[in-house]
């Protein structure tokens, strides 16, 4: 019996260290690769950070159309609302589909918003289907790990594993990370519209919505939005909503509840430290605990010991990387929970911990100037005192920590009391920067320590053994000049210390032995000084000084490891102020705008705030992921969008102060003279206003020297180059003046000529102050300031045409998707403006304008209204019934100068697309009546074929014609007044901008001139000859870019251009002349305009903008329609002129010369030749009737 317990003993002790092994084993190799366990759990955790940040990526993007009709100001998108629904449309789905088939309005709208949205709506479709997979393999995981699929793994073990321990907290606690941002970020009832948008158009067999049910139960709105009250039972319901093992959950709490699971101690000693200590898990168990809701409701035990072990002093904290929350309201309806916080949250112990907070930061700040006193804070002191400025960054650190969460507390009470107790927001941001400074020291110095460790221990050892070998030497009574007696035992000594010294390890797991050996060779050399051989000596006595020196420099070296950078780490994270310093960005600019060179402390906040990016990436980085670029561009472009916003101040301020040296040079300054004589010096002289010039240049060179001596910083991935930023915020704050100077002056309450002329004079008095303070930037910044102004311009204008074209378009163009829209230099976008005086556009051709391009265009339509004004050709201008000019070459050159030549040309760009719009929107009414009335416009044509001769009873033919086609004649009569308006002002502008690019540009001019002239050339060979001459490829830029420069030179004619394809129209002649003898009549030659002229006021017509529209219209097809309606029009003048001379009296009808004149305007915009003409009408018609 003995001997079986002595064996059974001995096997349960060969089992336990078998068992003990393999723990250890297990602990240092959970995280290799060949780890399959391990690797598993990493890359669900790292897959964890990634949604997150695609989450916060996305939540920046929410289309308005998703949110609530109030909380949509643009009416395009509020067009929408129609045909997006929530999640009953799951209930009955055929009757909504109904709603929207049953109305081709709808149906158009649906098509519209599925071009426009799909892509981005598929986007956040597989980020809610990623949560979804998420707790899915989350669950597997565990599944498999109870199962035994992970051989020598469980649960249990797992959690004993640091690293395992760490990663099974980190799976629940992102999940749930995940369902608190979705809430707080994408509310719930814009997620249900999401989903359903894309269920209906993506199609319900698509192989993406496999996984559509738990989209929705993780979608479906929880009644819950923004800060309002919380639903009963919110938010455990909804984490409950994905069932996770109890066990496990009980586990993990247990865990955080109980340990250290990211082993702070060393960084954070102290007991009052305690609390920070353990906030990250106090962070992750505050999310968690809505797992197991009944320990918050019902467990006043277990809530009082997590509280007084995480919450103690803070019940404000960062739940994650910045989204903070405040424990006394979240818990507040949790009876176990809110009395466990009761416990400690009273005011008086606000009070108390505000007043500890602010003698911790008032000490840390007397630390922070004693240590970073000029000429200080070097190499040896750094060595020395160590531990001294480890404990003023853990001071400082702490006090900044719960001062910054603190200040957003919910109670009133609390928040006043902190703010009244605690330091100032000054004192703390002043705090901030200066142990921002000390930490990017220190960091640096550190850096540079561990580099060169090895060197520096190297060297250091090397003298020491040499002087210890000097020193050998020097007993043995051989060296010159030394006359010392030989001391054989010192010779031995002397040379065994160098011999130790000589064989000391640096190597980390050599440290300890390494240091004492060193203190043991100190004290031994300080021993060895008192013998009598070595006292009377001085120079043996300052040999061993610098050799214990150097021993102790090696001493400190051996004390540098890594350690000391992990420890730095974790006490200077500034992850939990990611959203907190937005509080005091008023303070941090204010600092910036008393003294610039602040700027130079901000860089090294700058660099503590990105440690942002550690918590998200480590884990990514880890496992190798392929979402590591993409999460860290994510969260290092969203800190240098921090740095701008905060540094922003100082180009604010520079082009405020260009300003008002231009205002100075332009206004008040006199033009000094070439020559001058002595006594009118003084007059010249404007002293005082010189002085101001010169107080405002040196106010300028002062900010930009500030933000200039920011050097060059990597934060994160991206490098800030000072001098970037500095451009960047001067064409931010430029962009933001220009766009809503225009925004604010291009407004036309009446319609007047008088009041656009005004608009645009003070319009371009301020542009032209812009453009001259970027002028100056030049010389005072050393920036291309007109390069600057020019490409800002464009920008501006084409963001805004852009928008206002999307009215035309099926796909539309979001302003985030705009080319011309740049995150560091954003166009604003301003809410739309109601049109005045309520107009009716409908009749006008006027269409809702969007931005103010789309009001500059509607205010030159109602100018150039042809109900009310009169073209002439010969005037390139728009009269009034009085006589008077409305709109001209004078008006648009004044709008030139407001909008610049870029404005010009996107004015007529977007006129292009409304003429687009209207000829799309006739020809779909034109093919519906050439189907109702084909078989009359085919008798009728028949008629009057042959073209050449008179058809019997021409005159009743006509006649009974008209009656017939009436119907079609007032829509043909507004696609062409509309067209032809639109042509003309086309006309206008390509004509004003060929003027001033042969006036600014005439080399460009010239050579553009030739270039099209060769291309043209080119391509009418190829068409002459295919075989021997060829085309230029369809993927050649070359066209595309040559027809940009013609149409911003204005070397491009509009009546040549073909807007739109269409089916063939065959009774289209017939249905022109129809048209044009039944509104011709209205019209008379007027040889002071050189145009057709209404006849009488009333008539809704004029008619250069007819005949323009007309030739628009023909241009759409082939030649042969426009030869077909000449052919068609000799024989009305013919028959017409033929019954004239049949009466009593013969004469030509006035009618007659009114075909003519409009004969000759047609063939002028089409252009047609003379040659052409005649085959037609006989050269002797236009001489008799005397038509130009």
């Amino acid at each position: 019996a003995e001997a079986w317990a002595q064996a059974w003993a001995c096997a349960w002790a060969s089992a336990c260290a078998v068992a003990a092994g393999e723990a250890a084993a297990m602990a240092e190799d959970f995280l290799s690769e060949d780890n399959l366990c391990g690797q598993s759990l990493l890359r669900l955790v790292s897959r964890g950070s990634s949604i997150i940040a695609e989450l916060q990526r996305l939540q920046a993007n929410i289309p308005k159309v998703f949110l609530p009709r109030d909380g949509i100001d643009d009416p395009e998108q509020a067009r929408y609302a129609s045909i997006l629904f929530d999640f009953g449309y799951l209930t009955n789905p055929e009757d909504y589909e109904r709603k929207v088939n049953t109305s081709t309005e709808m149906l158009d709208l649906d098509q519209e918003f599925n071009d426009t949205f799909y892509e981005l709506l598929g986007r956040f479709y597989k980020l809610f289907e990623s949560i979804v997979i998420y707790v899915a393999d989350l669950n597997k995981f565990v599944e498999d790990v109870q199962a035994g699929y992970f051989i020598q793994h469980t649960v249990d073990n797992i959690l004993l594993d640091d690293s395992g321990r760490q990663l099974m907290c980190e799976a629940l606690y992102l999940f749930g990370v995940m369902l608190l941002l979705l809430e707080r970020q994408i509310p719930g009832p814009v997620r249900e519209r999401m989903v359903i948008a894309f269920y209906r158009h993506s199609g319900e067999s698509a192989s993406s919505q496999e996984n559509i049910e738990d989209v929705c139960r993780l979608c479906r709105q929880t009644g819950y939005v923004g800060r309002g009250s919380k639903p009963r039972n919110y938010p455990e319901n909804f984490f409950a909503r994905f069932s996770i093992d109890k066990m496990v959950i009980s586990q993990i709490i247990g865990r955080m509840q109980n340990d250290d699971i990211y082993m702070q101690a060393s960084s954070f000693p102290l007991p009052e430290h305690r609390t920070t200590r353990l906030v990250a898990q106090g962070s992750m168990l505050y999310v968690c605990l809505y797992f197991a809701p009944q320990l918050l409701k019902g467990e006043p035990a277990t809530m009082r010991e997590i509280v007084d072990r995480h919450f103690s002093e803070n019940w404000v904290i960062p739940a994650y990387m910045g989204y903070v929350v405040d424990l006394s309201v979240e818990w507040s309806s949790y009876a176990a929970a809110a009395a466990a916080l009761g416990n400690v949250l009273s005011a008086a112990n606000v009070q108390t911990f505000a007043r500890r907070n602010k003698r911790r930061a008032v000490v840390a700040m007397e630390k922070l100037r004693g240590f970073l006193t000029q000429g200080r804070l070097d190499e040896k002191f750094l060595l020395d005192n160590l531990e001294a400025l480890m404990s003023c960054m853990r001071e400082s650190n702490v006090a900044l920590r719960w001062r910054f969460l603190h200040a957003r507390a919910r109670s009133k009470a609390y928040r006043e009391a902190i703010h009244r107790e605690c330091a100032s927001d000054d004192e703390t941001i002043a705090l901030l920067l200066q142990t921002s400074q000390l930490e990017w020291r220190l960091k640096a110095m550190f850096e540079t320590l561990l580099r060169e460790k090895a060197s520096k221990w190297q060297a250091c050892r090397e003298q020491s053994a040499e002087r210890l070998k000097e020193l050998s030497q020097y007993f043995t009574g051989e060296v010159l000049l030394t006359r010392v007696r030989r001391d054989e035992s010192m010779v031995k000594w002397f040379a065994g210390v160098a011999q130790t010294v000589a064989s000391l390890d640096y190597e980390e797991e050599h440290a300890t032995v390494t240091g004492r050996k060193i203190r043991e060779i100190i004290r031994a050399l300080e021993e060895v000084e008192g013998f009598e051989q070595l006292e009377e000596s001085l120079q043996v006595k300052s040999f061993l000084e610098d050799t214990r020196n150097l021993l102790r420099q090696m001493l400190r070296t051996v004390n540098i490891t890594g350690d000391v950078m992990s420890q730095m780490e974790n006490i200077t994270d500034l992850a939990y102020g990611w959203e907190l310093l937005n509080d005091y960005m008023a303070v941090l600019q204010a600092r910036i705008e008393e003294d610039p060179q602040t700027v130079v402390l901000l860089r090294a906040t700058f660099l503590k705030l990105a440690s942002i990016l550690d918590f998200p990436l480590t884990r990514i980085s880890q496992c190798d992921s392929p979402d590591q670029v993409s999460v860290a561009e994510y969260y290092s472009s969203e800190l240098v969008h921090f740095v701008r916003r905060v540094v922003e101040v100082i180009p604010k301020n520079v082009f405020a102060l260009l300003r008002k040296i231009v205002e100075l040079q332009s206004e008040r300054m006199r033009p000094f003279p070439i020559k001058l004589e002595a006594e009118h010096l003084k007059d010249y002289a404007q002293l005082n206003e010189r002085f101001e010039l010169a107080r405002l240049t040196h106010r300028v060179s002062v900010f930009t020297e500030g933000i200039l001596a920011m050097e060059r910083t990597l934060l994160g991935v991206i490098q800030v180059d000072p001098r970037q930023i500095l451009e960047e915020g001067l064409r931010k704050e430029l962009v933001l003046q220009v766009a809503t100077a225009m925004h604010k002056a291009l407004v036309f309450p009446s319609g007047t000529p008088e009041e656009f002329a005004s608009v645009a004079k003070r319009l371009g008095a301020v542009v032209e102050l812009f453009r001259t303070s970027m002028e100056y930037i030049q010389d005072y910044i050393d920036l291309a300031g007109l390069k600057i102004w020019q490409e800002e311009i464009h920008r501006i204008v084409n963001f805004y045409i852009e928008q206002e074209t999307n009215r035309f378009l099926k796909k539309k163009v979001l302003g985030r998707q705009s080319r011309y829209q740049r995150r560091e230099v954003p166009v604003p976008q301003f809410r739309v403006l109601p049109p005045p005086g309520g107009r009716r556009k409908a009749a006008s051709g006027e269409m809702p304008a969007l931005t103010f391009m789309g009001r500059v265009v509607n205010a030159l339509l109602r100018l150039t209204d042809p109900c009310s004004t009169t073209y002439a050709p010969e005037y390139m201008a728009w009269y009034g019934s009085d006589g008077t000019e409305v709109c001209g070459l004078k008006l648009c050159s004044q709008l030139s100068r407001s909008v610049g030549m870029t404005g010009i040309q996107g004015v007529d760009r977007l006129l292009g697309f409304q003429i687009v719009y209207e000829l799309k929107g006739f020809f779909g009414q034109l093919q519906a009546l050439s189907k109702e009335h084909g078989p009359f416009l085919e008798r009728f044509r028949d008629h009057l074929f042959p073209e050449w001769r008179i058809p019997k009873e021409g005159a009743n033919l006509y006649a009974q014609a008209l009656k017939k086609a009436q119907k079609y004649m007032l829509p043909l009569l507004q696609c062409c007044r509309n067209v032809g308006r639109a042509q003309l002002l086309r006309l206008q502008f390509a004509r004003l901008l060929e003027f001033r690019s042969r006036a600014d540009a005439q080399l460009l001019h010239s050579a553009l001139n030739t270039l099209n002239d060769g291309i043209m050339k080119d391509l009418r060979r190829h068409y002459a000859n295919p075989q021997l001459q060829g085309h230029p490829m369809p993927d050649n830029p070359l066209i595309g870019k040559v027809r940009d420069l013609l149409d911003a030179c204005g070397l491009v004619n509009p009546f040549s251009k073909i807007y739109v394809t269409t089916e063939p129209v065959e009774g289209l002649p017939v249905m022109l002349l129809l048209f044009l003898i039944s509104y011709l009549p209205k019209l008379r030659y007027d040889p002071k305009t050189g145009t057709l002229a209404r006849l009488k006021d009333k008539y809704p017509i004029d008619g250069a903008p007819v005949v323009a529209g007309v030739a628009t219209l023909l241009r759409q097809f082939h030649p042969s329609y426009t030869r077909a309606l000449l052919a068609f029009l000799s024989q009305f003048v013919r028959t017409t002129v033929y019954a004239g001379v049949q009466g009593s009296k013969p004469a030509v009808p006035i009618e007659v010369a009114t075909v003519i004149v409009f004969v000759r305007q047609l063939c002028g915009f089409y252009g047609i030749s003379n040659e052409e003409i005649y085959a037609y009408f006989p050269p002797y018609i236009f001489d008799a009737i005397n038509v130009p």
